[in-house]
């Protein structure tokens, strides 16, 4: 017990998502039934308040009619059948309106609450739940002596309202003899609205309450531990040093196709350290490639091979640094630098001669 105490104190994250998403495919779920049973009681008493005129004269017409048909001779079974089917006319539109309404909303009502969510799991027979040991110390559980506490709670509250109602009409109805059939049968509805009225508000503040606390108590059950955060996200994402030995090797692949292309390029534009953008050029080519570039170690294993191969390094920061932000390995200088690359190339003519020029072909280039 007390361990399992502890444990729900080192639960003091909120939920993730997978957790919420577990807890929903289970069925586990903040019950809107209480809710659902209260707006079906309000809408009863809003449709009474509604119709209920209106339901009281198509009764009147249908006993009328009633009566009628008692003192009718005609016995056989299409006449019988034609005067049920009028009796029943004037209240079958508002009976079928009432059971639609009754039906649908509460359903919507309880669907908008749950998202929609249905789970085989929480109606799915399983030994524990039909273990009488079991099912005796689910009932003995905190969450069973909970359920109790709220039943009596609810019970208390519903019998203290309908006590305060009822004595207050039952005071007030010592008059009723003395009033005419008329009056006393408007009084008798207005009694019957106002007890629904005070029975639906009463009902209406304990699904509330109830669904709040359900709410509540769930979010408490879904709380996690630091570890078991730590635990999901590794299963989800992979072990982080699998993930760094996965980088590693990215970062490795990446190099390795960078410095397998400086051999090919014209010239290297450096910033000076921190950058290294390998740029290639030979007479017939619409405009300069990037074949490779690097940042801080790479961009100097690029000047190292760049060393090697006897490829010219020129400094120019401003064009190293754009190079390398906008211009993807690969792909072809913009025109925008256009002028930059021809002055790099320039100083690289004044530098090295034509013979460098020669060598990859670029007299045309810079003429």
């Amino acid at each position: 017990m007390e361990e399992r105490e502890e444990n729900q104190q080192d639960k003091t994250e909120e939920a993730t998502e997978e957790k919420r998403r577990q807890f929903r495919e289970e069925g586990q779920i903040a019950s809107p039934k209480e809710i659902i049973a209260a707006v079906a009681l309000i809408a009863v008493t809003i449709g009474l308040f509604m119709i209920g005129e209106q339901f009281t004269g198509a009764l009147k017409i249908s006993f009328q009619r009633t009566f009628a048909a008692i003192a009718e001779r005609s016995r056989d079974s299409v006449a019988i059948m034609d005067i049920v089917s009028q009796i029943l006319a004037p209240i079958v539109p508002l009976i079928t309106a009432a059971v639609i309404v009754l039906t649908a909303l509460p359903s919507i009502i309880g669907l908008a609450l749950t998202r929609f969510n249905w789970s085989w799991k929480k109606i799915t027979p399983t030994a524990d739940k039909l273990n009488f040991v079991s099912g005796l110390q689910r009932m003995v559980s905190t969450g069973g002596l909970e359920e109790f506490a709220k039943v009596v709670i609810k019970g208390v509250t519903l019998s203290t309202v309908l006590f305060i109602f009822l004595k207050r009409e039952i005071d007030s109805s010592s008059l009723a003899y003395f009033q005419d059939l008329k009056s006393y049968s408007f009084n008798l509805f207005s009694s019957i609205m106002k007890l629904m009225i005070w029975t639906s508000v009463t009902v209406g503040i304990l699904a509330v309450a109830d669904y709040g606390y359900s709410l509540f108590r769930l979010e408490r059950q879904m709380m996690m531990s630091k570890q078991e955060i730590k635990d999901e996200n590794k299963a989800q994402e992979g072990d982080p040093l699998v993930k760094g030995q996965r980088r590693r090797m990215a970062r490795e692949l990446i190099m390795r196709k960078n410095i397998a292309a400086v051999p090919t390029a014209t010239f290297i534009v450096t910033n000076p350290t921190h950058f290294s953008v390998a740029v290639r050029y030979v007479r017939g080519m619409s405009s300069p490639v990037v074949v490779a570039k690097g940042q801080d170690f790479l961009a100097l294993k690029i000047r190292e091979i760049a060393k090697k191969n006897d490829i010219m390094l020129v400094e120019n920061k401003a064009l190293a640094r754009t190079l390398y932000k906008t211009v993807k390995v690969g792909q072809e200088v913009p025109p925008s630098l256009y002028a930059s690359v021809i002055e790099v190339m320039k100083f690289i003519y004044q530098a090295r001669g034509r013979d460098y020029f020669e060598r990859y072909n670029l007299q045309g280039a810079v003429g």
